[in-house]
């Protein structure tokens, strides 16, 4: 009885050890189907897909910029014909016409009025620089009652001469009225750009940059950007700045976006005096600093931008508070390590002392004997 309980026992180990067999075989058999991950020793980081992924990534904030572009542009253009014609203005109200009629200055009397001189020149003798100037005069009530319409007569007579700051002031003053026709407005400017006239360049990129009486080619308001740019002016500078900041008709770059602001900033420009400051403040293009968004915003703000001044106040808040911080943290500094001559004088007046309390040990001694 006991050997075939013995018998079982071995058959039911020997079934369940074939048992485990199988198991362990469809286990291994599984293994082998799931893929072994390959471990390198020498993992390079690959900088040429890092770089393409970011800008991918550029691209396609930039392209979700474009299609809002229209709500984030933010254009400079030249609307105030006094403003940018104040040398023309200046000469007008100070009598000094010289410098552009200096042989006509001469045939009249000292005692004339120069107003008259320039009647005279644009009425009969047709002059183009004249006929500009009193159009400005008649614009801005310069020696003149204010008249758009006799304005607009002179800068289109000196403008049929060629003269491009009259195609360039004709075109603003028309911009402004109602109904203007944008197609002579474009040629205007379009002619006056030709000459090389930087506010005529400018305004006619804002035109190709925002669609306005022109289809919309922001490669080319880039363009003539870039051009006006080099002719000095701090309005395109301002415009490009805008571009590079948003990718707009360009390859975005922060880094040349704010030194375009810091350019127009340098001509007291508040548009590029108070981007550059943004710019300073987060560390957008450049390093962050403080100190010169401070110094930008301030020179803004007493060009009357409300903006910049309280920007100013905000930032010189945040500078008092971080002064105080350095304070506290000097006081929980470290005393500075004394150098050996110090050590040397410390060992000095030490010793000084001790003799002068030995001294004063001994005399004090005497004092109690010889009282005693």
């Amino acid at each position: 009885m006991q050997n075939d309980y013995m018998k079982m026992a071995e058959l039911e180990a020997q079934a369940q050890e074939e048992l485990n067999g199988k198991y362990r075989a469809e286990i291994d058999a599984l293994a082998e189907t799931i893929p072994k991950p390959v471990i390198e020793e020498n993992i390079s980081f690959d900088e040429e897909a890092a770089r393409k992924r970011e800008e991918e990534e550029i691209e396609a904030s930039r392209r979700k910029v474009q299609e809002i572009s229209e709500e984030l542009i933010t254009v400079q253009k030249y609307t105030d014909i006094s403003d940018i014609n104040r040398n023309i203005v200046s000469m007008v109200e100070n009598s000094d016409l010289a410098e552009i009629f200096p042989n006509e200055v001469m045939d009249y009397s000292s005692g004339s009025d120069p107003m008259l001189m320039l009647f005279d020149l644009a009425d009969n003798a047709k002059n183009a620089e004249a006929q500009n100037i009193l159009g400005v005069c008649c614009f801005s009530g310069i020696n003149v009652e204010i008249n758009m319409q006799k304005s607009m007569e002179y800068f289109h007579d000196a403008a049929e001469q060629g003269h491009s700051g009259a195609m360039r002031n004709l075109a603003i003053v028309m911009e402004s009225m109602e109904n203007p026709d944008k197609n002579e407005i474009i040629s205007l400017y379009e002619k006056a750009a030709e000459k090389d006239d930087a506010y005529a360049i400018n305004n006619l990129a804002v035109s190709y940059l925002t669609g306005d009486g022109i289809k919309r080619d922001t490669r080319q308001a880039v363009k003539l950007f870039e051009k006006a740019v080099k002719l000095g002016d701090d309005y395109a500078m301002v415009n490009l700045a805008n571009c590079y900041s948003l990718g707009n008709g360009v390859k975005f770059s922060g880094k040349e976006a704010f030194r375009l602001y810091e350019k127009a900033a340098e001509k007291g420009n508040i548009e590029g005096l108070r981007n550059a400051a943004e710019c300073l403040l987060i560390g957008k293009g450049t390093k962050q600093n403080l100190e010169a968004a401070l110094s930008y915003f301030t020179k803004a703000a007493q060009l009357g931008d409300i903006k910049s001044q309280q920007r100013a106040e905000e930032i010189s808040e945040k500078l008092k508070g971080r002064k105080h911080d350095k304070v506290t943290v000097k006081k929980s500094e470290p005393q500075k390590k004394k150098s050996l001559s110090d050590v040397m004088l410390m060992g000095k007046q030490a010793a000084e002392r001790k003799a002068g309390t030995k001294t004063s040990e001994k005399t004090i001694a005497t004092e109690k004997g010889e009282r005693g």
